[in-house]
């Protein structure tokens, strides 16, 4: 992240329940945490903004650009798996 902030804004946050965020009872699905990201973004006054998504990330991420794409100028995801979309790994 250290070379990407060299020359873009870099806003790294922890999903709700992970790291040290909050531990609501409810909310862990893709869908609202796309939705927190989304809001985090429109607070911080970004209308427009670039998303990457790692491991379990990229699930809110894919959410992010499929529910509300609009704000999203570019995207890479890397390093999961999507249930019911992705082919499950050959064990």
């Amino acid at each position: 992240m250290l070379p990407l902030a060299k020359h873009y804004t870099v806003i790294v946050a922890d999903p709700r329940g992970t790291g040290l965020s909050d531990k609501p009872h409810t909310g862990y699905d893709s869908a609202t945490c796309a939705q927190d990201f989304h809001r985090l973004m429109e607070l911080l006054g970004h209308d427009r903004f670039a998303v990457v998504g790692h491991d379990i990330g990229m699930w809110t991420a894919y959410a992010m650009a499929a529910d509300i794409p609009g704000p999203i100028q570019r995207m890479a995801l890397v390093d999961a798996i999507i249930p019911g979309i992705s082919p499950s790994p050959r064990c």
